[in-house]
């Protein structure tokens, strides 16, 4: 990815910044999204120890819950 940045400078030349084009932020920042949640994902398959529910499964369990008994009970 060719870069149009322009670099910040302070009074002794030091670079402190950057600025970007808002479509080179927004590539980056989807980027970033992207790698955080393959990071999830092989964290996940690390910590997994056989105990997981496939996800239409616990699906089917969480519809079947009847989540309203509690919600109108009178005091």
């Amino acid at each position: 990815m060719a870069s149009n940045k322009q670099l910040l400078k302070d009074h002794k030349a030091k670079e402190v910044g950057v600025f970007l084009p808002i479509e080179e932020y927004n590539a980056l920042i989807d980027r970033i999204d992207e790698l955080a949640d393959i990071n999830a994902y092989l964290s996940a398959e690390i910590e997994d120890k056989g105990e997981s529910i496939p996800f239409d499964k616990a699906l089917k369990m969480f519809i079947t819950i009847d989540h309203r008994k509690d919600v109108y009970k009178k005091k």
